[in-house]
């Protein structure tokens, strides 16, 4: 997660979410993956998902399969506003 403030004012601006797999680390090396599908936060905690295409584009190249790329938008919120 990435935490963003104004340039300047140092007024906050929000957050990003990259959704990835848990890193895995061994004695040399750290392992991540990328689920494609990250999150904007905006102060007001509005959420709104990010690169649908790139998740798209993954699938028709075989980085994910159907059902993988369906589990990661079930885990990815589409949108939501707090009430």
């Amino acid at each position: 997660m990435w935490v963003f403030f104004t340039e300047g004012t140092g007024e906050f601006a929000g957050w990003y979410v990259n959704s990835e797999k848990p890193h895995v680390r061994d004695k040399h090396t750290a392992y991540t993956s990328d689920r494609v599908l990250d999150l904007v936060i905006s102060p007001d905690r509005t959420m709104v998902r990010k690169d649908e295409d790139e998740l798209a584009l993954a699938v028709a190249q075989g980085v994910f399969d159907a059902t993988a790329a369906a589990a990661i938008s079930r885990r990815t919120p589409l949108r939501w506003k707090p009430s």
